[in-house]
């Protein structure tokens, strides 16, 4: 179930990524790995405050946790991408400790199947 949720994440995030719509030299990662899609606020997991969604399937693929980030609320409801490591809990999904955040590129077409 874990290598199958990093599945989606991988590729919703190279869906998200393609070079022709983000400016890949502005977004510093500061070596943690990617997570992409839409953020929602979501305090089912304890100590998580949002998820991201699939964009297409509206499946949730991990929890967020913010730690003294400001303006985290522009974000929510819209695709972003978001940086930082990440742990197992007790939750479905694991937890991502957000480091960076940015605003995603809007998909480039329709979702697989509609």
């Amino acid at each position: 179930m874990k290598s199958r949720a990093l599945s989606v994440v991988l590729v919703v995030a190279a869906f998200l990524l393609q070079p022709s719509r983000l400016e890949a030299d502005k977004i510093k990662t500061g070596g943690y790995p990617l997570y992409g899609g839409l953020l929602v606020e979501d305090d089912s997991c304890p100590g998580a405050t949002h998820a991201l969604l699939n964009y297409c399937t509206q499946q949730r693929t991990v929890y967020i946790a913010f730690q003294r980030m400001k303006g985290v609320h522009r974000f929510t409801n819209d695709l972003a991408i978001i940086f930082g490591p990440s742990e197992n809990a007790s939750c479905s999904q694991p937890v991502v400790i957000a480091k960076y955040i940015y605003p995603a590129p809007p998909p480039p077409g329709p979702c697989p199947g509609q």
